[in-house]
């Protein structure tokens, strides 16, 4: 549901996500999830595939409220393991959401990178790879499949 500047989509089938829009300040996209509340700026040049990954990437922290109870705000300040984690989990939905969109497994490593470098984690590439986890395998997958000629 979409009303001007403020959508609202459902985690879980019930558990409101507020998602309020305001236009980039800059070049790219940015979002920043506040409890169950995500403050997002895009770029109108980027493809809405992207943007929507960005979506599923915060959502995924919304989840991530609800199933700690609320807790996730103070846990993701102060434990690095729960950091590594959810960033962890939310980068690999966003990852998969380009991947998928794209039929192109390149994001990942941008992912990976992202996870690396940013967030206090002090990680390796191969704890980063080891914490998203590998692309997926559309060789079977009817949408990248190509057919004989």
């Amino acid at each position: 549901m979409k009303f001007g500047n403020v959508e609202i989509r459902f985690v879980f089938g019930i558990l409101p996500a507020i998602f309020l829009y305001s236009p980039g300040k800059q070049s790219g996209v940015g979002a920043n999830t506040k409890y169950n509340v995500i403050r997002f700026q895009s770029d109108l040049d980027i493809p809405e595939h992207r943007i929507e990954a960005l979506r599923r990437h915060e959502l995924e922290h919304v989840k991530q409220f609800y199933m700690t109870f609320g807790l996730s705000e103070i846990l993701y300040q102060k434990s690095p393991k729960y950091r590594l984690w959810a960033e962890a989990k939310a980068h690999r939905v966003q990852a998969v959401h380009v991947q998928l969109a794209d039929g192109d497994a390149g994001f990942f490593v941008w992912a990976v990178e992202h996870l690396r470098t940013h967030y206090d984690l002090d990680i390796t590439e191969d704890e980063a790879w080891d914490a998203i986890g590998e692309p997926l395998d559309l060789s079977n997958h009817p949408d990248f499949v190509e057919e004989d000629q």
